[in-house]
């Protein structure tokens, strides 16, 4: 009955609020501290409930687990009709009201915002602008690779390289580099409030106390050893997965572009992802002989428990789907095949390197 489901409600809300308040208290301090870090306990908390949950729909069938979805919408649990961008690839369109239909189209779709906002915080948590090139040209071409098997993936050539290489990646990573840069160089002299003076200069610091409290450059140093492009080989693949998943879990649980699940997902993936970028870099600093943790922090290892569990979800539910079982084309095979021999080639150069 509908008094039997809202007590269930109430007693699962209840369970999360009581974990949330342990977690605040009692949870290790993460690697940042503002704006507080009760903050950044929380967002392990969440995470770590966001792991619960994953676990649990692992052990589901595809069916169950999308009923299961449904607790926290009722509109979910209805196919989904997958949006192509790549059915007509021409750029100038005469037939159609506007002579360029097609790329109007796409620059004016509403998740071109959330594109350039993307990269700006990506690259804000890298901090590196080759590595934020490396994850920007990394994930196209990981669309292209499953483009057969996801129709979102499919997109014109002239969307691929141009709207979202060249354009919006770079806009935002640029954008990102520009306010690392005004935080690299900002001078940081954090007062008591009470010691502030004026209404305009207490507002200030209040606002000030949502700003980094110190910052510093991440150098990750990626090609002074073979173990050291293995780690950042690593450190690519999980920020790609995590991306990638985020379509597979959307198409076969059924949960719709816009839904707010995907918003929420992409927030605690953020906030937990920063962290866990954090942990890392300190950890392989560490390991190289800087000072840092010579242990991955518990970030680090959950946010690779995240990736891991819902890579496996979308392997359960995604395997006996039909369009699933397409064989990958020869050219997406080739293209690995000489990224695998450039890997073997880049190996051999940098410990060449090293032993100089």
């Amino acid at each position: 009955s509908l008094v039997y489901f809202s007590e269930k409600c109430s007693g699962a809300i209840g369970v999360v609020v009581a974990f949330l308040f342990f977690a605040s208290v009692n949870f290790p301090n993460g690697p940042f501290t503002r704006p507080h870090p009760v903050i950044w306990r929380i967002v392990i908390a969440v995470s770590v409930l966001y792991l619960c949950l994953l676990s649990f729909l692992l052990f589901q069938d595809v069916n169950g687990a999308r009923r299961a979805m449904a607790f926290f919408d009722s509109s979910l649990g209805v196919p989904l009709e997958e949006r192509s961008y790549g059915v007509d690839c021409r750029v100038f369109t005469p037939d159609k009201p506007h002579p360029m239909q097609n790329v109007m189209d796409t620059v004016l779709d509403e998740f071109i915002l959330a594109h350039l906002l993307g990269w700006w915080g990506k690259m804000m948590v890298v901090r590196h602008l080759g590595l934020a090139l490396v994850l920007s040209v990394g994930f196209e071409i990981m669309e292209w690779t499953f483009e057969h098997w996801l129709a979102n993936f499919a997109e014109c050539w002239w969307d691929h390289v141009v709207l979202d290489l060249i354009l919006c990646n770079n806009i935002g990573i640029i954008s990102a580099v520009f306010t690392c840069r005004y935080f690299s160089m900002k001078s940081y002299r954090w007062t008591g409030f009470s010691q502030v003076k004026g209404i305009r200069k207490k507002m200030s610091r209040a606002l000030g106390q949502f700003t980094p409290f110190s910052w510093d450059p991440s150098d990750w140093d990626a090609l002074s050893s073979p173990r050291r492009v293995l780690q950042i080989l690593m450190l690519v693949a999980i920020t790609l997965i995590s991306e990638v998943n985020a379509f597979f879990l959307k198409y076969v649980l059924w949960i719709p572009p816009r839904n707010m699940i995907n918003t929420y997902r992409l927030l605690l993936w953020a906030a937990i992802g920063a962290q866990g970028y954090r942990e890392y870099h300190t950890f392989i600093m560490s390991s190289s002989g800087s000072a840092g943790a010579r242990r991955l922090g518990p970030t680090a290892w959950l946010c690779i428990a995240l990736a891991s569990v819902e890579t496996l979800i979308c392997y359960k539910f995604g395997r006996d789907m039909p369009e699933f079982h397409v064989p990958f084309p020869w050219h997406i095979k080739l293209f690995w095949g000489l990224f695998a021999v450039f890997l073997v080639g880049l190996l051999a150069f940098t410990s060449k390197k090293q032993s100089q």
